[in-house]
């Protein structure tokens, strides 16, 4: 978790016979490896860029993230750098917002709230036309599937 996200309630651990709350567990665990430190805070360094980055400021941000990662000498941080510079375009042009006509401002003076593009919605609908296929044990009648999916994607 963020560590803005982490409350203050205690709980007890018996293993180590005491109360904890999540900041001092979540400290006693980054305490036990220098690695696993500053693997959490270089996730929480992506998380940020990845929430709080414009289109102006994407390319900059992302090329020092890239660059954190690879001095980082974690194997796996540094595989998730080549990731980074190998799409970095299309990372910075995932920053590009739009006014959504689909949500709704407060007062009719103000202007839609702006939202980042995303292909999820498009995601979900080819995962849900493959489960229509698997469960079909595939069709051979292709005019059956489209009818099945146009069925199920209705949702009226």
């Amino acid at each position: 978790k963020e560590f803005d996200d982490i409350g203050n309630e205690r709980f007890f651990i018996a293993k180590f016979k005491r109360y904890f709350n999540k900041h001092e567990l979540r400290k006693y665990i980054l305490d036990i490896d220098e690695t696993l430190e500053k693997a959490y805070h270089l996730t929480s360094k992506y998380r940020e860029f990845n929430s709080a980055a414009t289109i102006t400021t994407a390319a900059e941000e992302l090329t020092e993230l890239i660059e954190l990662f690879y001095d980082s000498g974690i194997k796996q941080f540094i595989d998730v750098a080549t990731t980074l510079s190998t799409w970095k375009p299309y990372i910075i042009n995932s920053f590009i917002c739009i006014e959504d006509s689909l949500t709704k401002p407060k007062n009719k003076n103000e202007k839609p709230i702006p939202r980042r593009l995303s292909n999820g919605p498009i995601e979900g609908i080819n995962s849900t036309l493959e489960k229509v296929n698997t469960n079909g044990n595939g069709y051979t009648n292709f005019y059956r599937f489209r009818n099945r999916c146009i069925y199920i994607r209705n949702n009226k």
